[in-house]
């Protein structure tokens, strides 16, 4: 079966903690669509202005992303990771990959758990930039740029782009310099 990635899954990492099984990944792009980070978290315990990735068609868009060859038996695993129906629908599109057209499916996010004004935080678009070597390096560096969710540093309190740290069972919203424990906090 093909699927077309676009958000974090092209990381291989997080396709492998999904227990997603692949034979080949390649680069492939979609043509009339955008991408968005205009999808709700699902994690109650994360802010309200954090955007996950979503596809929207749009004349003249292009989206890269990683085409996968998966097992048919773990369609349910992916399924269940992007919370299919109720959070994202399977959608079938044509991407282009390696001089050909191709037939595949791929998730959008359903129209109740979109929103405006989201923001990816910095983890999860590093997620879709473990991609860089399927991606090409203009979509990397036009990804790397998007602007990111910043929030206040639990720790040190300055206004920055912030990591998430899970530490028991809460979840701690912490500026890069806090996050690393070798660095000082800036005061």
């Amino acid at each position: 079966m093909k699927y077309f990635a676009y958000g974090s899954n092209c990381d291989p990492a997080i396709m492998a903690k999904k227990e997603v099984r692949y034979t080949a990944a390649r680069p492939a792009v979609l043509n009339g669509y955008r991408l968005l980070f205009n999808k709700l978290a699902l994690r109650t315990e994360l802010p309200a202005g954090i955007g996950y990735a979503n596809i929207n068609e749009a004349p003249g868009g292009v989206v890269e992303g990683v085409l996968y060859d998966v097992a048919v038996e773990d369609l349910a695993k992916l399924d269940a990771s992007e919370r299919h129906p109720a959070h994202y629908r399977r959608i079938n599109v044509t991407v282009r990959s390696r001089g050909s057209n191709l037939a595949c499916m791929s998730y959008q996010a359903q129209p109740d758990k979109i929103a405006t004004g989201l923001r990816p935080s910095r983890d999860y678009l590093d997620h879709i930039l473990a991609g860089r070597e399927i991606l090409s390096s203009r979509y990397v560096d036009k990804l790397a740029r998007s602007p990111t969710y910043r929030a206040t540093c639990g720790h040190c309190r300055q206004m920055a782009e912030i990591v998430f740290v899970k530490q028991e069972d809460q979840m701690l919203m912490l500026c890069h310099a806090c996050q690393d424990s070798t660095s000082p906090c800036r005061e």
